[in-house]
C-alpha cells in the first residue's frame, strides 16, 4: 500500500505497509484486509514482517532512547472478519536494530489480571 524511507533512526530503514491476503473473502486486498508492517533495509534487503498476518496495523510511535519502535494495531477480536471500533487494540515493540516479528506488550495473562482488578 505504501512505505517510508527512516534515515533518522539507529539504522536507515524502509517501512512498509502490506496486505498479504484476503482476509474477508470479499476478492479484494484492501483496506479491509489486515494491513501488516514490515521493514527492510535501504535496499529492500532483509524484508521482515513485523506484525502479525491476522492484525490490522494502524500506527507506531519511535522512541529514539531505546531504539524501538511501539507499534498499535487491532485485532479482529469478534471473529466477524472487519477491523472496528469494537475490536481489541493490541500494542507491541520492536528493536530497530533488530528487526523481527514484533513483541506483545501485553501478554494473555497480564490482560486477565488488568481485567480482574477492575471488576
Amino acid at each position: 500500500l505504501s512505505f517510508g524511507l527512516h534515515r533518522d533512526y539507529g539504522r536507515k530503514m524502509i517501512f512498509y505497509r502490506v496486505i498479504l491476503n484476503d482476509y474477508n473473502g470479499d476478492g479484494k486486498f484492501d483496506n479491509d484486509d489486515p494491513v501488516v508492517l514490515c521493514v527492510s533495509d535501504l535496499y529492500g534487503r532483509n524484508f521482515t514482517q513485523v506484525t502479525s498476518d491476522e492484525e490490522q496495523f494502524i500506527d507506531y510511535t519511535y522512541n529514539e532512547e531505546t531504539q524501538t519502535i511501539m507499534i498499535k494495531t487491532i485485532v479482529d477480536s469478534d471473529s466477524n472478519k472487519k477491523f472496528n471500533e469494537v475490536d481489541e487494540i493490541v500494542f507491541s515493540t520492536m528493536k530497530v536494530l533488530e528487526p523481527a516479528m514484533a513483541t506483545k506488550i501485553f501478554t494473555d495473562d497480564m490482560k486477565e489480571s488488568l481485567m480482574s482488578e477492575l471488576e
